[in-house]
C-alpha cells in the first residue's frame, strides 16, 4: 500500500475516533527546511497523541515516542 492510501486509511480511521469520543484528532507531520518529514503523529486537540515518529534527515527513525 502507498503512502498515500495509508495516509487516507489513517484519516478517515481518526475522523471515526474524533466522532466517537467528541475529540479534534489530526495527523500532524513536522519538516526539516529542505521538506524532509522530521516528526510525525496525531495532535488531539492540539496536543501530541498516541505514537509519534521522529526522524533524521536521512529518514531513518530517530526515536519513537509514545504521549
Amino acid at each position: 500500500m502507498d503512502n498515500k492510501m495509508t495516509n487516507l486509511l489513517l484519516m478517515l480511521m481518526m475522523v471515526n475516533v474524533s466522532i466517537a469520543y467528541g475529540e479534534v484528532i489530526e495527523l500532524h507531520t513536522e519538516k526539516y527546511e529542505n521538506g524532509q518529514v522530521k516528526a510525525k503523529g496525531n495532535l488531539a486537540d492540539g496536543k501530541r497523541d498516541g505514537t509519534w515518529f521522529g526522524y533524521y534527515e536521512s529518514w531513518k527513525v530517530a526515536r519513537e515516542v509514545n504521549y
